[in-house]
């Protein structure tokens, strides 16, 4: 890889951290919903998307990317549906328990989802 790359992937890192570190902090010591609210602004959609521009990808590519990304936000909210309903109202799975579930709906999720849909683009 040459050194410009690298850079800019370890930009990407970092602002990727600092996403994680303060959707986080919002949900932990403020609010979990402002949480929620805060991290659904595309600010890890808008870096990608910028790096395949300046990496001169078609803008048919992009375009792929952001309807392909559209389509898997269905399989997100099966998980995060899925892993709320188990944390309020089944008392059957510890915390470990209900991500590993939800983790598998997701997977299988994903798979359907790029098999029937995605694997189009």
């Amino acid at each position: 890889m040459n050194r410009e790359l690298i850079i800019r992937m370890i930009r990407q890192f970092i602002m990727g951290g600092t996403i994680i570190a303060t959707t986080s902090y919002i949900a932990v010591y403020l609010n979990p919903t402002l949480a929620a609210i805060f991290w659904s602004f595309p600010m890890s959609m808008i870096p990608v998307i910028i790096f395949m521009w300046m990496t001169n990808q078609p803008r048919s590519k992009i375009g792929d990317y952001s309807l392909s990304t559209t389509i898997s936000l269905i399989n997100l909210g099966l998980f995060t549906l899925f892993f709320g309903y188990l944390m309020k109202y089944s008392k059957k799975f510890n915390i470990l328990e209900a991500l590993i579930i939800s983790t598998i709906v997701w997977a299988i999720g994903s798979f359907l989802l790029y098999y029937f849909y995605l694997s189009k683009y």
